[in-house]
């Protein structure tokens, strides 16, 4: 954001970018620079110079919603109280993992990943404990989970983009995309995109709020 507390114009498409693509947004640290984030989109990836938890939070801005009313909204449903899945749109759900720690550096924010954005989950040999991601662009994430443990978020997210659909169903072009990596076959006017999130927004903020 600027000065004035507007989004940039690169921040703005870069976020379109990650609604259309987005696989993961993963802490990453560097030596000498500290935390970084590591945007990994289905043709590419970008490096950001702040933290996984100020990208979501701006993310989560440009689509007019904040990360505590979404946090009440999943809690209803999931009645869970950590790594919760947090509703973007009504086709993008993103749920937190730890990032593998390498030795004795840990990084601070979570690993966040697109619900459908994983093409396979496999345990480990070494370590059964730990699980290999392989996302939809074929690259890998190794996690401290097991692989039961994050199937078990998948399903929550999908539970979660259930939950959010219903909320606001009568713009069925918004609810069920293209693939990954595809435009969409039916593409809103800007005007009406942003007053149908304004919209969802409101909604679950209200039925947070019960």
């Amino acid at each position: 954001m600027n000065r004035n507390g507007a989004f940039s114009q690169q921040f703005a498409l870069l976020a379109a970018d990650f609604l259309q693509k987005g696989l993961a947004i993963e802490p990453i640290l560097v030596p000498g620079r500290g935390e970084l984030t590591r945007i990994l989109l289905y043709d590419r990836e970008e490096i950001l110079p702040y933290t996984s938890s100020r990208f979501l939070r701006q993310l989560l801005e440009v689509f007019f919603l904040d990360i505590e009313s979404l946090h009440r909204f999943v809690h209803i449903h999931l009645s869970k109280k950590q790594l919760l899945p947090l509703p973007i749109t009504s086709h993008l759900v993103l749920f937190p993992l730890r990032n593998l720690r390498k030795d004795e550096l840990k990084a601070r924010g979570f690993l966040w990943l697109n619900h459908r954005g994983l093409e396979q989950i496999a345990s480990v040999k070494t370590n059964h404990k730990h699980s290999e991601l392989i996302l939809a662009n074929g690259q890998k994430i190794i996690v401290p989970y097991t692989k039961r443990f994050v199937q078990q978020q998948i399903r929550d997210s999908c539970l979660i983009e259930y939950f959010f659909q219903q909320l606001y169903p009568t713009f069925p072009h918004l609810l069920r995309p293209a693939l990954i990596g595809q435009a969409p076959t039916v593409q809103p006017q800007e005007e009406d995109w942003q007053i149908q999130l304004l919209r969802i927004a409101e909604s679950i903020r209200n039925y947070s709020s019960h």
